[in-house]
């Protein structure tokens, strides 16, 4: 052979022996790996907490992962005889379908131990070998979690009911005499009184309304932690809405000589579904802080559309004013529980503190959003978001017919920015040409060389024209309506001498205000009847405002055991013009009821002998035993929580007053049930 023979066998023999080396290091790293594999796997085995068993297919135990448990686990033991008869069916059933079907199988089983019972969770994985395998986790403190729950569950609901039980109490107990205090002090107004007592009564009067709120404040808050606020789901008017929160908040506004406005945006549809009383219970609060707060100036209601997604809106109430306004860093607190109150704000005004934090959790119930936007010395602008479905009955939009109105030019003269805001807003919406002036001067200097279609004058800048421009106005040129925050106390002869055409006072709402300008487009000139807000009605001051016996000779049974709350409501009642006979329980309202006819029946639902509730089902059934006509059953009671309510619906009462009831809350609650009544003479 010869050297390059030998060389290449050579290369051959280092080449060889490097592969040797190379697959036997190779295999000396699997092996290890192998063997660390199995030790950590032996040490999962033989100390998890997880106990792993290998069973043959006759259910002996092969091998466990632990000896020492709650089960007394050995070999060739068979495992289900561990287990009470009706579990180890089960674990035989599942063990032969893993084994027949390849697939692993979960169940629970029961152990019973030395008289303790044991609950395990077990998972049964088969083998090729027919064998199978069994983990086992014990489930003891997961059970007894879940009977602690239920236990705790138990207690809570407990707890909430006696809570609810005492808000009741405590509602009634507190609401009870308040209603004799308000109701009293409410029949004083009506009197003649002194300089002296009438400042007397006036302190009386906000301080029990003050004492109202607060009340109302802690037990919405605790009716909002036993979870007993419901919301309904309810057709509601928006314009409605709007208008009678500007109502009620009126006398309020107009004792500061504030400017009260509401503004709803046209593109709202007209009826939504909602919690109206909910969402006007946070709109209160907004409006009181505002008015509350504010010296001079305005309080602005407005309703905007945000967007619309199918049939769900999202709109955005705000309550704008012209206040004190307030500091970033306590906007940034201020609807947090318990913060107001200690506030330097709180101590200026009074307050419980807890209105806003309420309206935040109002808020929330609806899915709603709450928030602020302030400058100290600016005022302030709280707002409320909420998405809410369009009510199936107002499918269609707003009915306006801009073909009367387009193009057609209106000059609005007022002194109050946010009045000529609100109308130009309005008359842009109905396509007519606007300008704004503050000032009678100013509008008959451009009226020298142009003409508008409509004209529409504040009182005051009315009063404070010269007779130049009173000249103009009589000429019989242009229609003119006139506005005014305050009653307009003159003749409507003397309005229509003056070119006036139509009148109203604020508030109005938009479809009033257009229905208004297209009446009065379409009437002649000079102006022969004075149109009001409701269609062509010819205004009559005496006649619109004289409402002091809007129920003459109706009927009433007033069913009351509290002596104060059954004068107080007799006294109200009787100022309305109402004939009133007294029951002191509900036996005695109910022999009354079946012996006399009455228009209405005012109902305490908490009375001796027997209650409001079992009175008026008993009067219910005897009206269909006879087949005779319903007689409108309004429950009066102190108790506010949501199941009261539902009950006294569910007795065949017609509706509900909260306590204490005052005599502009039954002025304003019983035309419904009592203004269709006739009277027999």
């Amino acid at each position: 052979m010869d050297n390059n023979g030998l060389l290449f066998l050579l290369c051959f023999l280092l080449l060889v022996l490097l592969a040797v080396v190379v697959v036997a290091v190779v295999m000396f790293r699997r092996q290890k790996h192998w063997r660390e594999q199995w030790q950590q796997r032996d040490l999962q085995w033989r100390y998890s907490p997880i106990i792993t068993m290998q069973l043959d297919s006759q259910g002996l135990v092969l091998d466990c992962s632990q000896k020492s448990t709650d089960l007394p686990l050995k070999m060739g033991l068979r495992f289900v005889n561990l287990l009470d008869e009706r579990t180890a069916d089960i674990f035989e059933i599942s063990r032969n379908f893993a084994r027949t079907h390849q697939r692993p199988q979960r169940l629970e089983l029961v152990l019973d131990s030395h008289g303790h019972t044991h609950y395990w969770m077990a998972l049964i994985t088969p083998l090729e070998s027919g064998d199978v395998i069994v983990g086992l986790v014990s489930t003891d403190h997961l059970m007894q979690q879940i009977q602690d729950a239920e236990r705790a569950r138990l207690t809570a609901e407990h707890s909430n009911l006696a809570r609810a039980r005492f808000l009741a109490n405590m509602s009634h107990e507190i609401r009870t005499p308040m209603t004799g205090v308000l109701g009293m002090v409410s029949l004083m107004d009506q009197t003649e009184l002194t300089p002296e007592q009438r400042s007397y009564q006036r302190v009386i009067h906000s301080s029990s309304e003050h004492l109202l709120a607060i009340i109302n404040d802690i037990l919405d808050l605790s009716k909002i932690d036993a979870g007993k606020v419901d919301l309904a789901a309810e057709p509601f008017n928006l314009d409605e809405l709007a208008n009678n929160l500007v109502s009620m908040m009126a006398n309020r506004a107009r004792e500061k000589s504030l400017v009260l406005q509401s503004q709803v945006d046209p593109k709202l549809p007209r009826y939504l579904l909602g919690d109206s009383h909910r969402i006007r219970q946070v709109l209160i609060n907004y409006l009181n802080n505002a008015i509350k707060f504010t010296d001079s100036g305005h309080v602005l209601l407005k309703v905007d559309y945000v967007n619309r997604a199918g049939d769900q809106v999202r709109l955005r109430f705000m309550v704008e004013d012209s206040g004190i306004g307030i500091s970033t860093e306590r906007a940034s607190i201020l609807f947090d529980e318990y913060t107001f109150a200690h506030g330097t704000l709180s101590r200026e005004a009074g307050g419980s503190g807890l209105g806003l934090s309420i309206c935040k959790r109002l808020a929330a119930l609806m899915q709603g959003e709450v928030g602020v936007l302030s400058t100290p010395g600016r005022g302030s602008t709280f707002w409320f978001d909420l998405d809410l479905p369009v009510a199936p009955v107002a499918a269609a939009e707003r009915e306006i017919q801009p073909e009367k109105t387009s193009g057609r030019v209106l000059w609005i003269c007022d002194e109050l920015q946010i009045n000529r805001s609100l109308l130009l807003a309005a008359g842009r919406h109905l396509g007519m040409k606007t300008r704004e002036f503050g000032q009678a001067t100013d509008l008959l200097r451009l009226a020298q060389t142009q003409q508008p279609d409509v004209v529409i004058i504040s009182l005051k800048c009315f009063e404070s024209a010269d007779a130049e421009f009173l000249k103009w106005l009589a000429s019989g040129n242009v229609r003119v309506a006139m506005s005014s925050m305050e009653f307009i106390q003159i003749e409507s002869s003397r309005l229509l001498q003056a070119g006036v055409g139509a009148c109203w006072e604020w508030p109005i709402n938009h479809d009033q205000l257009a229905e208004l300008l297209m009446n009065l487009l379409e009437e002649p000139l000079p102006p022969v009847r004075l149109l009001s807000r409701v269609s062509r009605q010819l205004v009559s001051p005496t006649a619109v405002h004289d409402d002091g016996c809007p129920f003459k000779g109706r009927r009433v049974l007033l069913a009351e055991d509290n002596i104060v709350n059954q004068k107080v409501a007799s006294q109200m009642l009787v100022r309305l013009g109402c004939e009133v006979e007294v029951a002191g329980n509900g036996k005695e309202a109910l022999d009354k009821a079946l012996q006399q006819r009455f228009d209405l029946i005012l109902m305490d639902c908490h009375m001796p002998v027997m209650d409001g509730l079992e009175s008026c089902r008993q009067i219910r059934k005897a009206e269909q035993a006879c087949g005779g006509a319903s007689v409108p059953i309004v429950a009066l009671s102190a108790d506010v929580m949501a199941e009261r309510k539902a009950a006294c619906e569910d007795a065949g009462m017609n509706g509900y007053l909260s306590k204490p009831v005052r005599l502009e809350d039954l002025r304003r609650e019983l035309p419904p049930y009592l203004a269709a009544s006739v009277v027999v003479s």
